[in-house]
């Protein structure tokens, strides 16, 4: 796939354990709400590393929302990103066809 050979990725999303289950292990898309804390910057439609609370890289993918919209709604749900932001891309941050898991 593309986003692992493409662009470099210009920050990291760092999600919990809860989000690193679904995404990993169940095939889930990434919710704000699995979300701890965004490094860099990069801007809605760009290549993010998602890495685990540990720091390790559990995925790559195509985020929806900019790191500085991101960083409002960590750890938001899904029904509130409206509300914080004014307007929302969809409920997911990287919807699962724009996600992809690196298997170590």
């Amino acid at each position: 796939r593309w986003i692992l050979a493409g662009p470099a990725a210009s920050g990291d999303i760092i999600i919990d354990d809860g989000a690193v289950n679904a995404v990993v292990g169940k095939g889930s898309s990434l919710l704000a709400k699995g979300v701890i804390k965004v490094s860099g910057d990069f801007a809605r439609g760009e290549v993010a590393r998602v890495t685990n609370s540990h720091g390790k890289l559990v995925a790559r993918g195509i985020s929806a929302y900019s790191s500085e919209d991101l960083a409002k709604i960590t750890g938001k749900h899904s029904k509130d990103i409206i509300s914080i932001l004014g307007h929302d891309y969809g409920s997911e941050v990287i919807h699962r066809d724009d996600l992809v898991v690196i298997q170590e």
